[in-house]
């Protein structure tokens, strides 16, 4: 079989080849930024996705970009990205409160700043929060002219000095007193009676005086001589009585009285038994003398209890004819009683009796 020539030498010799030139790199990256930031690696690749979603790209430079994530006091972080893109450089600050949010605002950016097609084929990610500028001062309002001085008014005259006051008088420590008694009685009637009294007084700081009224209540006896007789006598008196008041406990709670006073009464006695049932009365006259307390139970009421010893000055004795005398009232006796007070005006023991300041 014979062969061409060229048809071997075509057969024989190597045929030429052809290579595609490399596709350069699109972006060339230099990435700075602390843990937990996502560091170079992860936001480059997350470049190449975003350019590869948009396609073949027609760029036959590369591009350069640098990016430092700087963390704030406040808990957010700073990222400063320069891009370099056909010779003219770029940078741009951003801000966010999650690093990896800023990291991806980063790459979005810088794909797009290379492929301007990846803001259509991807959505951008939510921005991160721009800081805001700092307001300008404002500038210092200009100063007002200041006004002319007015003239000095004319001088008032001065008023005259008001009178002064007068100070309060001093709160009295003088109480005006009534008061209720009632107890037993021995003297001028046959046998110990009832007493029943109603009086009136004033007291101080360690004085008193009062005027108190009895009433004693009858009681009866029979003659000596003739037991078919007797009287039936009661007696009535007002006696005046001055005290000193020593005083004891809290505020002066506690009083001892030591009186001593004057009774001026009379004696009524009734004809009992075999006599006509006539009535007669005697004058009786008696000086007492005795102690007692008062407890102060409430700023006007005061409970306490009064013994008096009394001698008797004037006494009458009743008599009937021919049976002689009846009975004579005693010359001396005893009267024992309890009393509630009541107490008005003044100050209590122990209260303040200053003025009050002006």
């Amino acid at each position: 079989m014979v062969f061409a020539l060229p048809t071997v030498l075509a057969w024989a010799l190597p045929l030429p080849m052809t290579v595609a030139p490399a596709e350069p790199d699109p972006v060339q990256l230099e990435w700075d930024a602390p843990a937990p930031c996502p560091d170079a690696a992860q936001v480059r690749a997350e470049i190449d996705t975003l350019l590869a979603g948009a396609g073949p790209s027609e760029r036959t430079t590369s591009a350069a970009a640098t990016g430092t994530v700087v963390p704030g006091d406040d808990g957010r972080f700073t990222v400063t990205i320069g891009l370099t893109l056909d010779g003219e450089r770029t940078e741009r600050e951003l801000q966010a409160s999650s690093c990896a949010d800023l990291s991806s605002t980063a790459a979005f950016i810088i794909a797009t700043a290379i492929d301007p097609r990846v803001a259509v084929t991807a959505p951008p990610p939510d921005p991160p929060a721009k800081p805001e500028p700092e307001p300008e001062p404002e500038p210092d309002p200009e100063p007002e002219p200041e006004p002319e001085p007015e003239p000095d008014p004319e001088p008032e005259p001065e008023p005259e000095p008001e009178p002064e006051p007068e100070p309060d008088p001093v709160p009295t420590s003088i109480r005006a007193l009534a008061f209720l008694s009632g107890g037993l009685g021995f003297g001028p009637t046959p046998s110990v009676a009832g007493l029943v009294g109603l009086g009136l007084g004033v007291t101080g700081r360690a004085w008193r005086v009062e005027l108190e009224g009895h009433f004693w209540t009858p009681s009866s006896t029979i003659s000596d001589s003739n037991p078919e007789v007797g009287v039936a006598v009661l007696a009535g008196d007002v006696i005046v009585r001055g005290c000193g008041v020593p005083r004891f406990g809290d505020d002066g709670r506690i009083e001892l009285t030591l009186c001593g006073g004057f009774g001026v009464g009379g004696v009524r006695g009734q004809g009992t038994g075999d006599l006509e049932a006539r009535t007669e009365t005697a004058p009786w006259l008696r000086l007492a003398a005795g102690p007692g307390v008062r407890v102060r139970v409430r700023p006007r009421l005061a409970i306490g209890a009064q013994v008096d010893g009394f001698v008797t000055l004037v006494r009458s004795a009743f008599r009937t004819n021919p049976s002689g005398r009846i009975f004579r009232p005693r010359a001396g006796g005893l009267t024992a009683t309890a009393r509630v007070e009541f107490r008005f005006g003044g100050n209590a023991p122990g209260q303040d009796t200053r003025s009050p300041p002006r």
